[in-house]
């Protein structure tokens, strides 16, 4: 082979080199990036799941903390009623302890009809109402034993969605310098739907319910919500239904 041959088949060789050196750096680079792009999807998932994690935790020990509140503020109150009774009975007002054995009678069936709902978070909110600042006397009422995590309805959202309402009913309600207002939440198991009564002593804007009506059937489109409400006289009432997903 001459020179020049000899140099031809070098340059070829020396080509060759560099395709394949260019080629192995591609692929290198193509490996790595492909790593980073891993790692960084297992640090976010990593970084994702401690933060659901802590948000648990605090969530949990929030929850905690309201119960024990919630079960101080109910042993006061009990305290009460029972300091009462005993000074009838230490008094000798014996005429007076029927009526007072009938509103504990009532109180505890009442507490009793809210524990049953069946919805954890929704208890809980109900039974620490007071306890947790709530603006107005809440009274809550149900035909019968009824069970809520038995239904066909979204739960979940069924629960977020009765705390927010109870919640704006409370911050919107008109003003009314006489007296704290009331609000009466009754469950209704009908045949194909979960009916829902919120009968306030207090007045409400008809244009704002219309307006926070659409904004919860936008939050809450699972739960296929429908209204029927009556703004005109001093007690507002609004009755609301759920269908039952079958």
């Amino acid at each position: 082979m001459n020179n020049a041959g000899s140099l031809a088949a070098a340059a070829a060789a020396a080509g060759g080199l560099v395709v394949l050196l260019a080629d192995t750096d591609k692929l290198w680079l193509d490996t790595a990036a492909a790593a980073a792009v891993v790692a960084a999807g297992t640090w976010w998932a990593r970084s994702m799941r401690r933060s659901q994690e802590q948000d648990m935790d605090r969530q949990r020990n929030g929850d905690r903390g309201l119960f024990l509140r919630t079960m101080n503020h109910h042993r006061h109150d009990w305290m009460n009623d029972l300091q009462v009774l005993y000074g009838y009975i230490r008094l000798r007002k014996y005429d007076n302890l029927p009526d007072f054995l009938d509103k504990i009678k009532d109180k505890m069936h009442k507490e009793s009809q809210v524990s049953k709902l069946g919805l954890p978070s929704l208890v809980l909110y109900l039974h620490s109402y007071r306890t947790n600042g709530g603006t107005m006397e809440l009274d809550v009422e149900a035909a019968e034993p009824l069970d809520l995590s038995l239904l066909p309805i979204p739960l979940t959202e069924s629960a977020e969605w009765l705390q927010e309402m109870i919640e704006w009913l409370g911050q919107h309600s008109l003003p009314d310098e006489e007296y704290i207002h009331k609000l009466t939440v009754s469950f209704h198991k009908e045949e194909q739907a979960l009916t829902v009564c919120f009968d306030l002593e207090g007045r409400l804007d008809e244009v704002r319910l219309k307006e926070m009506m659409a904004k919860f059937s936008r939050i809450y489109p699972e739960l296929q919500l429908s209204y029927t409400a009556n703004t005109e006289q001093e007690e507002a009432s609004v009755t609301c239904h759920v269908p039952f997903h079958t």
